[in-house]
């Protein structure tokens, strides 16, 4: 999207007359662009941030200093191709967009949790304490992916195994017994 601007009016030496369809356009240009990522002049709650939108990989103009801090799209670590979304401050550069899957789900049938799951395809319990996960495609983009687990239930049944097959299927076998509720998340930079 491109928005015109013309700068430097109303230009001194001009009649305003001269200058008013430049100045007019630049007044209506403003309220075109304020609401791509705001909302509007004259709503309830304008100005606030709608979305925000980073057209490219886009690197700080400079590192910033004190209690300052900047956000943006930086080219993925394990898909250059596709950009995640980095904040940095005066001492580090945190990755954003880490999480790639998540989900709930309850470990006698391996059923998801109604609203408790992001970039996850499926959970099938194998037999008792064994289940496969199939990702959606594209969550990660191949097998060097991390996956965190929790579970609740006895001590023997809150720890998982973890065998990564490949980028949209791993296993998770929590031994002989099934938890009672299980939690994982996959992530990748």
């Amino acid at each position: 999207m491109t928005i015109t601007y013309t700068n430097n009016i109303p230009l001194a030496s001009n009649n305003p007359s001269n200058d008013q369809p430049n100045m007019q356009t630049n007044t209506n240009d403003i309220n075109s662009w304020v609401q791509i990522d705001h909302v509007g002049f004259n709503a309830s709650n304008g100005g606030q941030h709608k979305q925000v939108n980073f057209p490219a990989e886009n690197a700080p103009a400079g590192a910033p200093t004190g209690t300052a801090s900047v956000l943006y799209s930086v080219a993925g670590v394990a898909d250059a191709s596709h950009p995640v979304v980095a904040f940095q401050n005066a001492n580090l550069t945190f990755p954003i967009s880490l999480v790639r899957a998540y989900a709930a789900f309850t470990g006698s049938t391996g059923a998801i949790v109604a609203s408790q799951s992001i970039g996850v395809a499926s959970i099938v319990r194998n037999s008792a304490a064994n289940y496969t996960v199939t990702l959606n495609a594209n969550v990660v983009t191949n097998t060097t992916y991390g996956v965190f687990v929790s579970a609740t239930g006895s001590s023997s049944e809150s720890n998982a195994s973890i065998v990564i097959s490949s980028a949209t299927v791993f296993t998770l076998n929590f031994g002989v017994v099934d938890p009672t509720n299980a939690f994982f998340m996959v992530t990748q930079l």
